[in-house]
């Protein structure tokens, strides 16, 4: 091989390292803008997780603490099943003295022991 061959030969070899060297850039640029690009999508939905859990928790808080005012968390009336003679469920019974609530489930008769005690038709 004479040295023009061998120095052609180097260059092509030179040529096809460099283009493959700037295919390898150009994927890793690729890969990296995907990267940039999941990274941002996953820190939205972070930051939008974050502001759905806290409203959620201030939502709960206020609920609670609208709870504690509820006739029915303050004086604890009595809760039992009412059965007929057979033994069979009719309703729930909640009453503290001599008020007395029923309801199909524990809550709604809670419900209708704290419109009753307040007196208003809707709570």
């Amino acid at each position: 091989m004479t040295p023009e061959e061998h120095g052609q030969k180097l260059g092509m070899e030179l040529a096809e390292y460099q283009v493959k060297s700037q295919k390898q850039i150009c994927d890793l640029a690729v890969h990296e803008a995907r990267f940039k690009a999941i990274t941002a999508q996953n820190e939205a939905e972070r930051a939008q997780n974050e502001r759905e859990a806290s409203a959620l928790i201030a939502s709960r808080s206020q609920q609670q603490a609208i709870n504690y005012t509820r006739p029915c968390i303050i004086h604890r009336p009595a809760l039992r099943e009412v059965h007929d003679d057979d033994g069979k469920f009719l309703h729930w019974e909640a009453s503290y003295g001599s008020l007395s609530a029923y309801g199909p489930t524990p809550e709604t008769t809670h419900v209708e022991f704290d419109r009753l005690w307040v007196g208003k038709d809707e709570i």
